[in-house]
């Protein structure tokens, strides 16, 4: 059916194709574009509809061509919305009010026909569009299946005023989603300072200062008076300077291992610290789309590498620590105050009351356990970095005489170990040249990333660049029997992994081109500890001046390179809700409970998606009370959009936000994404048979 009226012969098959085609060729970015047009168009579809029920269908006809012909009917995008529009009356059984040419007879059933179809609109409007991305060929599948039909004209009218209320809420509805599931709308507000005399009197105190640590000061540092960051480890030297990143950190189990940085890390570093991006590239380290080559058993999955995707950072946790540690250091906030000790303890004695802290207790560094002397500290704000020690915040609490179950903290062990092998590459441009990685030495941080699939084997793969010039291969295991002592130990392990596809030979003429540059001193065999998450948000009872960050919260696998994300997360929150209560020179009410609750809801799912994650494999040992078949439907589904994001680069891209904390999942609820998959499951025989229920 053509827009001037006169009907095309097998005008929605070829519409269909060609819309089909159309939209699995757009970007990303033209994703965005036309979402807002679609908008358009479907005000336009609104306005074409409600003119044929005055029964004049040429009135209906010359405003939709006319509306469209003054957009520039021109660009691609156009054609797109004029198909939508071609296609929504041509499937239609009331398709014949434009194509007839007799005057129409019948008003009150035009009247009832057309207000279905608007709401029908409406509706597939909503179920495509709620998530944000637009999928036009679920408009024609939607009219497909479900074929308007007439209806007393009371239940048409009431649908699409139902469906009309729920097209102008969903702005609010979008905003209210990713608000509670992700911090993006909370990344602007970062580093902006509070007046002197606005902010909070008082001291924060910064338990830990590790990267936690350092990014929760640099958030008070906005909004308190003064703020104290205790750490155990003495890392500056006589003349008050960052130790450099040489200096081997005795408390830090992974100091020396590769750690992967999502975009989030960056763009919350860039509002903290303007000078970010100099010091990382000062350091050796370098800024890249976040292309992280990722396989699964082998098999290489279509995610964005290049084009309109967000920036990342690649360096070794050393250098990014010290980065950190050298900024807040540097002069440029004065109100932030080194102290070397460990706190053992809160003092709820001193004045305070069940509801706050009013000091914590401090032993100094270079003092004995039994003879330590110990000496308090004010605190207005207490923020628990201290990682995944036995004397942490829940410990503090608990002496301090709260009183918590012992199912607060959930505990289960993946039985991992990881092995690494650091080598120093020259500097020779020769040398670099002839290595025979794809897109060349320089082209990314994470040169090649592998995950198993629990059936066929147990084992991950990670072979990564790092500043100064270092690449590492990283092989880590659930419940692994042998480990490599040696480079060629790790070559053989490697040869005979089990996936859908072998490992690329190119990985392994690399390893044999690097092998004589192995830097001893840089190799590492981790035994990853239990993993945990301590769900404050689950209590009863909480002190409103405390809040936790980093792995004394939520330690998860290491494996999923998501912790420095978590942490970023964590920071960006916590600037929130202290942005939030910028009015009061005290905290607000509840502060504590409101952080661990909005927290959940924002990392919590990190730990879930890990731990079902971990249970794919026979050798984990389960949180008590729960077994290894919890989350197999999870798994199985798991499995299913992988599958797909090895064959459709649409779908990849879809995915590619939430992964990487910068939007929900809710965009893959979206029809098309749910009919992919469900074609996936009977059709696509992907990654094998997959049975959603094992």
């Amino acid at each position: 059916m053509s827009l001037s009226g006169h009907p095309s012969k097998h005008s929605s098959n070829t519409h269909s194709t060609a819309l089909l085609v159309g939209v699995s060729c757009l970007t990303p970015c033209e994703y965005t574009r036309i979402f807002i047009l679609t908008w358009f168009s479907s005000l336009l579809v609104v306005i074409c509809r409600l003119s044929l029920t005055l029964a004049n269908r040429h009135s209906g006809i010359h405003i939709l061509s006319m509306l469209i012909t003054s957009l520039s009917a021109r660009h691609s995008l156009f054609y797109l919305i004029k198909s939508q529009l071609e296609l929504s009356f041509s499937l239609s059984p009331g398709a014949y009010i434009i194509s007839s040419l007799k005057p129409v007879t019948t008003p009150s059933y035009i009247t009832s026909q057309t207000l279905f179809l608007l709401s029908h609109s409406c509706y597939t409007t909503v179920v495509c569009n709620l998530s944000g991305t637009i999928s036009l060929p679920s408009v024609i599948l939607m009219l497909r299946l479900f074929p308007p039909i007439a209806l007393p004209s009371t239940v048409n009218v009431a649908l699409a005023c139902f469906c009309l209320g729920v097209l102008f809420l969903r702005p609010a509805m979008r905003r209210y989603i990713i608000t509670k599931f992700t911090i993006i709308h909370d990344i602007p507000q970062l580093g902006t300072s509070r007046a002197e005399e606005d902010r909070v009197h008082g001291t924060a105190v910064v338990c830990g200062g590790s990267i936690a640590g350092l990014l929760a000061a640099r958030v008070c540092a906005d909004h308190f008076r003064n703020v104290i960051i205790v750490e155990p480890e003495d890392l500056f030297d006589e003349s008050g300077d960052a130790l450099p990143p040489e200096y081997r950190r005795k408390r830090v189990l992974q100091y020396m291992v590769y750690h992967g940085f999502q975009p989030i890390n960056l763009l919350a570093l860039r509002k903290l610290f303007p000078d970010i991006d100099r010091e990382i590239l000062k350091s050796g380290g370098r800024i890249l789309p976040a292309n992280y080559n990722m396989h699964y058993s082998g098999v290489k999955l279509l995610f964005p590498e290049s084009g309109d995707i967000p920036e990342t950072m690649h360096l070794s946790r050393a250098s990014y620590e010290t980065i950190l540690r050298r900024l807040i250091s540097s002069g440029k906030y004065p109100n932030i105050q080194f102290v070397s000790g460990t706190v053992t303890g809160v003092d709820v004695s001193s004045g305070g009351t069940s509801q706050s802290i009013p000091s914590v207790i401090v032993r100094p560094s270079n003092a004995t356990i039994s003879t330590s002397p110990t000496h308090l500290i004010s605190s207005a704000l207490v923020v628990d970095c201290t990682g995944h020690t036995p004397y942490g915040g829940l410990k503090w609490l608990q002496r301090g005489g709260y009183i918590y179950p012992t199912d607060l903290r959930e505990v289960y062990d993946p039985r991992m170990h990881y092995v690494s092998f650091c080598f120093k590459i020259p500097e020779e441009e020769d040398f670099v040249r002839h290595l025979p990685i794809p897109g060349g030495y320089k082209s990314s941080g994470i040169i090649y990333s592998n995950f198993a699939d629990p059936e066929l084997d147990n084992k991950t793969i990670l072979f990564t660049w790092s500043n100064p010039n270092k690449l590492s291969i990283v092989l880590g295991g659930w419940g692994i029997s042998e480990r490599p002592k040696t480079v060629e130990e790790m070559s053989r392990i490697l040869k005979n992994f089990n996936g859908h596809k072998p490992i690329p030979n190119w990985l392994f003429q690399t390893i044999d081109m690097v092998s004589k540059y192995l830097d001893p001193s840089s190799s590492t065999d981790i035994r990853v500890p239990p993993l945990t998450y301590v769900r404050y948000d689950k209590a009863q009872v909480l002190p409103e001046n405390f809040v936790a960050l980093g792995d004394s919260l939520i330690r998860t696998n290491p494996v999923f390179g998501q912790g420095c994300a978590k942490i970023a997360t964590e920071a960006i929150l916590l600037n929130r809700l202290l942005w939030e209560g910028r009015k009061s020179r005290t905290l607000p009410k509840a502060f504590g409970k409101r952080y661990f609750s909005i927290q959940h809801s924002q990392t919590g799912h990190i730990w879930h998606s890990n731990k079902l994650s971990d249970y794919g494999f026979s050798t984990t040992v389960p949180i008590a009370q729960e077994t290894l078949s919890r989350g197999g439907l999870y798994r199985s589904i798991r499995k299913l959009v992988i599958s797909l994001c090895s064959k459709d680069p649409d779908f990849a891209s879809m995915l590619y936000p939430s992964m990487m904390l910068l939007d929900t999942t809710v965009s893959l609820l979206c029809p098309t994404s749910i009919l992919k998959v469900f074609r996936e499951y009977f059709m696509g025989g992907g990654l094998d048979r997959i049975s959603l229920f094992k």
